[in-house]
């Protein structure tokens, strides 16, 4: 199969919102458009990109998205942002900030949609060198066994363990193509992450469900206190657990080394006394981004 392009939808209650953020502020042109109608619509086009538009209030109510547009040159996109819109600036990245994967962002916030804009470092080769997001520099043509670094995401209090792991001694580029878009993602990744946990812990086979009795049989009432404080609504001590889970390490696998099936291994924890606890709920995913399998390893 062969794509050219991505055309997402995106409906706003009032078109006109949207005609000033891509129109006024980003500079896209108008395409086709009904706009006066009794269903006011458009296209707009930039660069090669394409949106459609909506105006549907009962559609604007349910979805609240978020893009990313990536240029190649930041400074340029904000200061003509901030000096005509600084009213859309995202009060959480209202400036152009070096993020931990890498990237250097700023984000914009009309009402309907969020929207970051980003600019990657170059991955140009130096003697077959490829930078990679939150690893860094690596050597295409002479790999390691591993790599490993720690992170932490922003406005999280906690660390988590990246690994990098082949079983061959080169890499194509565009296979660190596929890992460095899956880096990329890792936030929203995440969150996908965990609304996958929160449907399996709901089917009582599953072994999600028995992970969590796991903590209920093994730790007495103090134990638990300590990890999931005070139970100040009444909210049941497995929901409490459930909300406790996070990140603790992923291990990428893109060559198929250990793993041959997936491309990454998101394992979740609890932490107990500052640490997670070495029972974990393992996500397996493809490069994809499709959680395949979801397990408890210890």
């Amino acid at each position: 199969m062969h794509f050219t392009k991505i055309v997402p939808s995106i409906f706003y209650a009032d078109i006109k919102i949207a005609l000033k953020t891509f129109i006024d502020c980003l500079e896209f042109k108008l395409g086709f458009d009904e706009l006066h109608t009794d269903n006011p619509f458009c296209v707009v086009d930039k660069d090669g990109l394409s949106i459609m538009l909506f105006q549907n209030v009962e559609y604007a109510e349910k979805e609240h998205p978020e893009i990313r547009l990536v240029t190649d040159n930041i400074d340029e996109v904000y200061v003509k942002v901030a000096v005509k819109f600084p009213e859309l600036l995202h009060p959480n990245l209202k400036e152009v900030t070096l993020r931990p994967w890498g990237a250097r962002e700023f984000a914009l916030l009309d009402g309907q949609i969020g929207i970051r804009v980003q600019q990657w470092p170059a991955q140009v080769k130096y003697k077959e060198e490829y930078m990679l997001p939150y690893f860094g520099p690596i050597d295409l043509a002479n790999l390691k066994e591993r790599y490993h670094t720690k992170i932490a995401f922003p406005d999280h209090g906690y660390i988590i363990s990246l690994d990098l792991n082949f079983g061959k001694k080169q890499l194509e580029q565009k296979v660190a193509d596929e890992i460095a878009n899956f880096l990329s993602g890792l936030e929203e990744l995440d969150e996908q992450n965990h609304l996958a946990i929160n449907k399996d812990f709901i089917d009582q086979q599953s072994g999600t469900f028995e992970y969590f009795q796991f903590y209920l049989e093994e730790l007495d009432q103090e134990e638990l206190a300590k990890i999931v404080g005070k139970n100040e609504d009444k909210t049941p001590i497995e929901i409490r657990l459930l909300q406790k889970m996070r990140l603790a390490r992923l291990g990428l696998y893109p060559d198929g080394k250990s793993y041959s099936n997936y491309f990454a291994v998101f394992d979740y924890s609890i932490d107990i006394d500052g640490q997670p606890c070495n029972q974990v709920l393992a996500i397996k995913m493809g490069k994809d981004g499709i959680p395949m399998a979801i397990d408890w390893e210890s």
